[in-house]
């Protein structure tokens, strides 16, 4: 029979540590001692309502860590998540504990907006949209600059979304191993019966302001109406699962994004920098939407979706 204590040698040492931050945000870390890893993998969340419902059920944390395991060799990813709930943060800490991550940074933080917070229900409420995607710009920033270290690539998937075909996280990883013009890429994302949920994602154009004098009002008059715009689900009528399609402004429900492009500048615009003059915002492109548009550029900052049958599933509540 083994020697317990020389087996207990052989395994890896987990060091773990949490510290109150300047800013007030509470940092715990848990790290494999000599673990490396290639991918990043990013979650936000308000609260446990933040992972939504499907067919009155309530989704947690738990369901997410099982779908990522499916999906990538899970010792070789490094986990980042946030929240604003300290039950959640507590049930984070626990929940991973079952899992080999080769590293996890998980951040209880009350976020950056000021003013009352939008419930689930009312979150695409038009005139909170520009302040909901505002505030999520930010975070992810925050949470993305503070947990990216020697990882080559980031998943970003949405707490609500549910299910992820396998395979399609290392598909992404492949595509951007054969294709180094490649560094941003997003799939289909269905809900219940619509077969294209995310509408941030798109090729084409919206149409612009008449001048650089755009008020609300001529906003809410539909200044802003679509012009020539492709979505997801029609661009990639007739193409293959191995068939990559260009697009002009990508969605978050499930994103991939190319490590070296964010060292070289890239985040998620917390304005509408479309249109931005020294003394006005633009008129779009904020938060996912303006991530292509800030890419363009830079080494290996083109973004696609992926072709064929490939997509995630959105939960209905």
């Amino acid at each position: 029979m083994q020697d317990v204590t020389a087996i207990q040698a052989l395994k890896p040492r987990i060091v773990e540590k949490e510290v109150t931050l300047g800013d007030g945000a509470v940092r715990f870390t848990r790290t494999r001692e000599g673990a490396t890893s290639d991918l990043l993998w990013l979650a936000l969340t308000y609260d446990e309502s933040s992972w939504g419902r499907n067919d009155g059920e309530n989704r947690s944390v738990e369901d997410f860590l099982h779908t990522v395991a499916m999906q990538h060799k899970i010792d070789n990813v490094s986990l980042g998540m946030l929240t604003s709930s300290s039950e959640e943060y507590s049930s984070y800490k626990k929940a991973t504990e079952q899992y080999d991550f080769a590293k996890i940074t998980l951040f209880l933080h009350s976020g950056f907006h000021v003013g009352p917070t939008v419930d689930r229900d009312h979150r695409h409420d038009g005139d909170v949209q520009t302040i909901r995607r505002a505030e999520i710009s930010k975070v992810r920033n925050y949470l993305m600059l503070r947990t990216l270290e020697e990882e080559k690539h980031i998943i970003w998937q949405d707490a609500d979304v549910w299910h992820l075909d396998k395979g399609i996280v290392n598909r992404m990883l492949e595509h951007t191993e054969a294709r180094d013009d490649v560094g941003v890429i997003t799939a289909r994302c269905a809900l219940g019966g619509m077969e294209n949920y995310d509408l941030n994602a798109w090729r084409g154009t919206r149409e612009g302001p008449r001048g650089w004098d755009l008020d609300q009002k001529e906003i809410d008059a539909g200044e802003l109406d679509l012009q020539g715009q492709y979505h997801v689900d029609k661009l990639i009528e007739d193409t293959n699962n191995d068939d990559l399609i260009a697009l002009d402004t990508v969605g978050a429900t499930i994103l991939y994004m190319r490590a070296s492009l964010i060292w070289q500048g890239l985040n998620f615009p917390h304005q509408y920098v479309v249109g931005t003059r020294w003394a006005k915002d633009g008129w779009d492109g904020i938060e996912s939407e303006g991530i292509c548009y800030r890419a363009r550029g830079l080494a290996g900052g083109k973004c696609m979706v992926m072709g064929g049958s490939w997509h995630v599933k959105h939960t209905t509540g």
